[in-house]
């Protein structure tokens, strides 16, 4: 799963820096991106673990909007800590440096941070329509 959150990164970070919004803090635009995909994932996987009893509603339980967003904050801190702490971006972005040096042909780095989103997005939609029956 690290790998994912990798290769997310990195071409968000080369997104980022491609672009003209971003071209001065690609590093807080790729930490964002990779949080928001993480909450996507952690959402799937506290709604699925509800659903199976293995957790109650009280432990989870996020009452209003400033709660949603103290928790957004708290993880885009340690995602952004975990990039950060010994220069781990710059492995990485070492690391997919070298392996696309020697491609070719190269998917826009937007298209792959849009599907990643996406998908994120539509897995954590899904989750929620089928963990909570809303068809019914």
């Amino acid at each position: 799963m690290r790998i994912i959150y990798q290769h997310l990164f990195y071409n968000a970070y080369m997104d980022g820096k491609n672009s003209k919004n971003y071209s001065d803090s690609p590093f807080f635009y790729a930490s964002g991106i990779v949080t928001w995909c993480l909450l996507s994932n952690i959402e799937i996987i506290i709604c699925i673990l509800k659903k199976l009893g293995y957790i109650s509603n009280t432990i989870f339980k996020i009452d209003t909007r400033l709660s949603v967003g103290i928790y957004a904050v708290i993880v885009y801190v340690v995602v952004y800590c975990y990039y950060r702490m010994g220069n781990r971006y710059k492995k990485i972005l070492h690391y997919y440096d070298n392996k696309y040096s020697l491609c070719k042909n190269k998917i826009a780095y937007i298209y792959v941070v849009l599907l990643y989103l996406i998908c994120s997005t539509a897995s954590t939609l899904a989750t929620i329509v089928f963990v909570n029956e809303y068809w019914k």
